[in-house]
């Protein structure tokens, strides 16, 4: 579904498992990304029907901004998962959640456990110590 609503500035990918990522090429500002974000969630607000069941889909978006909040790939995307979560968090309809670099709640402190984690993870795979 989501392929189908992609625009020619949208690049999308599956990150892994149930996680998919977005990169927004050229946007004019924060409102075109919000109009983007309503039909994401438009899309999966309708049900899915695969006889005899029918599946309602549950989505929460994360939002990081190049170059405003990181300059390289792997930062922006843990960024974007940083602020996916809190928007899981709020149990509302929000759905969506900026990151924002300036926030005394952004969660910089489980950003820099999730780079330990990985740094430690490459470490492990590649028989290096940290």
């Amino acid at each position: 579904r989501f392929k189908h609503k992609c625009k020619e500035n949208w690049i999308l990918f599956r990150v892994g498992g149930d996680e998919f990522a977005i990169i927004v090429k050229n946007y004019k500002d924060t409102e075109e990304l919000k109009v983007m974000i309503s039909t994401l969630l438009y899309i999966t607000e309708q049900p899915i029907s695969i006889k005899p069941y029918l599946f309602n889909i549950n989505l929460s978006i994360g939002i990081s901004k190049y170059p405003s909040d990181a300059k390289d790939m792997n930062t922006l995307l843990k960024y974007a998962d940083i602020a996916m979560y809190e928007a899981k968090k709020c149990h509302s309809s929000l759905k969506y959640f900026f990151f924002d670099n300036d926030s005394p709640g952004n969660n910089l402190k489980t950003f820099r456990g999730i780079k330990f984690i990985d740094d430690r993870l490459t470490a492990m795979e590649y028989g290096d110590n940290i």
